[in-house]
């Protein structure tokens, strides 16, 4: 699942993809906060991505990642500012985003 997020979306099939990964790897790492410190992460709304709505989509994912990074004592990256139609933007996006995912991860040891 974790390296679902790795992967560059191309096509809306690609982009339904990644998002049910990302949204599944949310729950497993929400999951890991409640085992180890009791704290119920908030739910936001990830999947489906609302390709029409992208900059609200971005702003919860935002959240989820500010809430979890404040959990875990770990490091936010901006993750909103990212235009998904430029290639490079995307795949820097994708990697910072996945190097977060995989943090909180390792700190929750999952």
């Amino acid at each position: 699942m974790l390296a679902a997020l790795l992967n560059v979306p191309v096509s809306s099939s690609d982009w339904a993809t990644w998002s049910l990964h990302h949204k599944l790897d949310h729950d497993e790492i929400a999951d890991g906060v409640y085992n180890k410190y009791s704290i119920r992460l908030p739910q936001h709304q990830l999947d489906p991505i609302p390709m029409d709505q992208v900059t609200s989509w971005l702003a919860r994912n935002q959240e989820s990642h500010n809430e979890m990074n404040a959990q875990l004592s770990l490091q936010s990256t901006d993750l909103e500012g990212v235009d998904f139609a430029d290639n490079n933007q995307l795949r820097s996006w994708i990697y910072l985003h996945y190097q977060e995912h995989f943090t909180a991860r390792s700190k929750l040891g999952i």
